[in-house]
């Protein structure tokens, strides 16, 4: 019996046939077409996703389902009419409208303080709730509006049903994280109620496929669906950390690294979040400038058709590089101020395009660093690292966050971590073992080199001295 894991990710949709007893998993990936990641329209990647599902099981029609597994990203949101068709894009996490609304909640600490014990977030234009208050001011109706994000609305396309996960609605900062319930104070400021959101469930509450769905995914009629999670939380399922012990490192587009708790962990200082997970808690940090920064570089500023191979070639934690501040597109960990913008500190004649590359790389780690002392303050040590992302793809840059974190992290060998995560779910819900008790295969572990850590530290130094001097 196979798991069909689907999932929305920000730049494409992925569907993966998953059989626990034996680790077998099949892919199919659809990118979205030309789109604004930021700003994005639901029904085309409610299609790129049923497209994905059909043509895998078109193509392995011998394969038995016993149920689909949806994942989607965080913090994503949108408004609905009363047939819940959209009348707005779905914005993504990255989308940027209500930062001067969250700078203003961010200068006053009673109320960052007071907002970080309920939802776990911190106020950052990130998060749903202070998006709908953009849309709100805006002139949207919101209490004429049906709210959900994108993984919600897959989960509707497909079964008909208006629910959300705990984790998935966590993400939104509407949720309490420790009622697991809707705030209401949170509800009044939106002028809602819960009837405009989704009800919220366990992670384990199915719903069958009426004909329409099991059409559009190429699986039969009446086949349970598990509701929407979120990718980071399966990313730290897929890596075996469903239990304390276990640090999930994601360098993708964006940066992530999370721990799981068994009671809510909160930082008296507000530099990391905690939402709920699939099982317990996760005390977490996030970056916006990952893989994203250099993309943005490469695409703006370097020759047309150079590789990303013959970008790194010839950079050695020796390079006399600038400082790389990785906020072009906001920050998030450790100081959520979605109005920092990014730029190169300390350019001298001599700077090139590979010493731009080099600082690039680090900034984006050094920012993750930043979250890594955050998350340690209020964690133990974890005793593992898995890392997955696109980062992988560079042997030089995995190195580099080995070295810059100062631990040996373990990259993982399969690709599609969350992917994995949702399968694994989908496979606890069938029977087949528990999502907890699951080992990652993994890559040879990456040791961290004493010189050039020293190295990276002469530089994290003055990384921070930057970051101190252009913060609010």
């Amino acid at each position: 019996m196979y798991v069909l894991a689907l999932e929305a990710s920000t730049t494409s949709a992925k569907a993966m046939l998953y059989r626990r007893e034996t680790g077998e998993t099949i892919v199919e990936t659809r990118n979205y077409p030309e789109m604004n990641s930021v700003e994005q329209d639901p029904n085309i990647v409610y299609d790129a996703l049923c497209e994905a599902s059909r043509d895998l099981m078109a193509q392995h029609s011998d394969k038995e389902v016993g149920i689909v597994a949806l994942g989607g990203t965080w913090h994503s949101v949108m408004l609905l009419d009363d047939d819940f068709w959209p009348t707005t894009p779905c914005y993504a996490w990255n989308f940027t409208g209500a930062s001067s609304i969250a700078q203003g909640h961010r200068t006053d600490p009673e109320y960052i303080d007071a907002y970080y014990r309920r939802t776990g977030g911190i106020p950052n234009a990130s998060f749903p709730f202070f998006k709908l208050q953009y849309l709100a001011s805006k002139g949207h109706k919101l209490w004429r509006s049906r709210i959900m994000g994108q993984g919600t609305f897959i989960f509707y396309r497909l079964t008909g049903e208006f629910v959300s996960s705990e984790s998935m609605a966590s993400g939104t900062g509407l949720l309490d994280i420790t009622t697991r319930e809707y705030d209401a104070d949170h509800l009044d400021v939106l002028s809602i109620s819960e009837d405009n959101l989704p009800r919220v469930v366990p992670w384990d509450e199915t719903a069958p496929l009426p004909a329409t769905g099991a059409k559009r995914l190429g699986v039969p009629e009446g086949t349970p669906v598990l509701p929407a999670e979120p990718d980071g939380g399966l990313n730290q399922v897929g890596s075996g950390g469903m239990e304390p012990g276990v640090m999930s490192m994601s360098v993708g587009t964006s940066g992530a690294l999370r721990v799981s708790t068994t009671e809510p962990t909160l930082d008296p200082r507000h530099n990391v979040w905690c939402y709920l997970g699939a099982k317990n808690w996760l005390s977490g940090a996030a970056t916006s400038g990952a893989t994203n920064v250099l993309d943005w570089y490469k695409k703006q500023h370097l020759p047309a058709g150079l590789s990303y191979q013959e970008m790194e070639e010839g950079i050695t934690p020796d390079i006399d590089s600038p400082v790389f501040l990785p906020f072009v597109f906001g920050e998030r960990s450790p100081g959520w101020d979605d109005t920092r913008r990014g730029g190169f500190v300390g350019l001298e004649p001599h700077h090139e395009w590979k010493h731009m590359v080099a600082a690039i790389r680090e900034g984006a780690l050094f920012n993750l660093k930043q979250s890594f002392q955050a998350l340690m303050r209020i964690n133990d040590e974890p005793e593992q690292i898995i890392l997955s992302g696109g980062i992988l793809n560079s042997q030089q840059w995995t190195q580099m966050a080995a070295d810059i974190l100062g631990r040996t992290i373990h990259p993982t060998e399969e690709a599609q971590n969350s992917l994995i995560g949702a399968a694994l779910l989908g496979a606890q819900a069938l029977g087949q073992g528990d999502a907890a008790d699951y080992t990652p295969p993994l890559l040879d572990p990456v040791t961290p080199n004493s010189q050039s850590v020293q190295k990276y530290l002469a530089k994290f130094g003055k990384y921070l001295d930057a970051y101190n001097k252009t913060g609010a």
